[in-house]
Parts: structure tokens; C-alpha cells; sequence
């Protein structure tokens, strides 16, 4: 890529964020015109029953480069976050979620590295030193274990909100994408580990949520992997 100036494609899923989409917005807006002058802020809200829309258009009046791609209703994150890289423009594309999980001057991690050739960069919450809580860590340990185990799969961090694609990579790995809902993270890094370079930052997790998980969670995380495993290898894909 050189040392042109690329354009840069920032989507943020959103759904039912009024609390927090206005304050995302202006954060991500100071923080890329700050480093990144020539870059697009798409706001993906996934049918919102709030007023994450209203807020948003009020942003667009402000930020000429703040966009928004709407479901109507609610189809699910996957679902967006297809439909909103299917409208983005820049050579590097990356989402994060609307609670900005990690600190937001460390995108630029991530925005270098797909400059030094990964194709993909994603967080790894994992790491030796994480912070994240432990209620969480055994929680998304299951997770990872029995997609490793089932995907044959040597990624440490499947759903982190946030990971940065190489245009080209990101265009290709949704085309004929199976999943509208959180399984997406997990399906597009299944199909780009056979074929693009991929690169894991270790984050640490800021605005850790309570978890809700209930005890069925690990059960139906399962059933939804079970399925994602069929339609791949019915697809011929893994």
C-alpha cells in the first residue's frame, strides 16, 4: 500500500445503543481525523428499537463521512455487518462494536498490520496478561476450545468486536455467507484460515457487560456451531 494515503472504512454494528452510539460516534470521528484523513464511519443499526437511528442521522448533519445502513427489523448482527462491508469502499475495512471494547487509539495495531501484509488482524482476548473477567474467560474458553476442536482450527479468539480485513479478502470471504447472527465472526475466520494470512493482537477488554449468560448458553453455543459445521461441509467448505 505504500505511503499513500489509503482510505479507511470504519463500521460499527449497532443494535438498541442509544446510550452509547452518540458518544461512539464522536470518539471514532476525533480519533480518525485526527490519524486517518481519508476514511468513511458506517454505522450498521440492525433494525434498533430505540432511538440508535435518530441519533445517528443527527450525527450525519454534523460528519459528511458518517454513514448509515439500516436493517428493518432486527436480522441479526451477522446480518448487518454483511450488508454494511458489502457497502464499504476503503482498502482497509474494520469493525468494531458500538461499546468500543478496547482502548480506540489501539486500531491503530490493527490498521498497520493489514499494511504490513496480513490479509486479517483480530483480537486475542486470551492472552497471558489478560484482564477479562473470569465468569467470561470460562465462558468463551468453551467456546473456543469446541471450535477449535470441531473446525480443526488454531485461532485463540473467534468473537472480540473487532477485526480488520484487507479489502479484497473481506469482499471474497462473504460471498455466500451462512450467518446472519454472532456465528459470523466464527464462520468468516473458518473460511479465511484456509486461504488468507491472518494476524491475532492480544487486547485487553475495557467496558466489560455483566454477563447473562444463562446455563443453557454453552448448549445452544454448541447447537449453533453444529449447525455452522453442516452448512460449511455441505458447502464444501470445511
Amino acid at each position: 500500500m505504500g505511503g499513500r494515503i489509503i482510505k479507511l472504512s470504519v463500521i460499527v454494528p449497532a443494535y438498541n445503543e442509544e446510550q452509547v452510539i452518540g458518544d461512539t460516534i464522536e470518539k471514532m470521528e476525533a480519533f480518525l481525523q485526527q490519524r486517518y484523513p481519508n476514511f468513511e464511519l458506517i454505522i450498521g443499526n440492525d433494525g434498533s428499537k430505540d432511538k440508535t437511528e435518530e441519533i445517528v442521522n443527527q450525527k450525519k448533519e454534523k460528519y459528511p463521512n458518517l454513514k448509515l445502513v439500516s436493517n428493518n427489523p432486527n436480522q441479526g448482527k451477522g446480518s448487518i455487518l454483511t450488508k454494511c462491508f458489502l457497502s464499504a469502499e476503503g482498502e482497509i475495512q474494520l469493525f468494531i462494536d458500538a461499546d468500543l471494547p478496547i482502548e480506540i487509539n489501539e486500531l491503530d495495531l490493527f490498521i498497520q498490520e493489514i499494511k504490513n501484509g496480513a490479509d486479517l488482524v483480530i483480537a486475542n482476548k486470551y492472552h497471558s496478561k489478560s484482564n477479562y473477567s473470569l465468569t467470561r474467560k470460562i465462558l468463551g474458553n468453551i467456546y473456543r476450545w469446541t471450535t477449535q476442536e470441531m473446525f480443526h482450527s488454531k485461532i485463540n479468539d473467534f468473537q472480540t468486536g473487532i477485526k480488520a480485513f484487507r479489502k479484497d479478502a473481506i469482499k471474497e470471504l462473504i460471498q455466500g455467507i451462512i450467518s446472519s447472527g454472532w456465528t459470523w465472526d466464527t464462520e468468516i475466520l473458518i473460511k479465511a484460515e484456509k486461504r488468507f494470512k491472518i494476524k491475532e493482537i492480544p487486547v485487553d477488554i475495557i467496558n466489560q457487560k455483566e454477563s447473562k449468560m444463562s446455563l443453557s448458553g454453552p448448549v445452544k453455543m454448541f447447537l449453533a456451531l453444529i449447525k455452522l459445521k453442516r452448512e460449511l461441509k455441505r458447502l464444501k467448505i470445511s
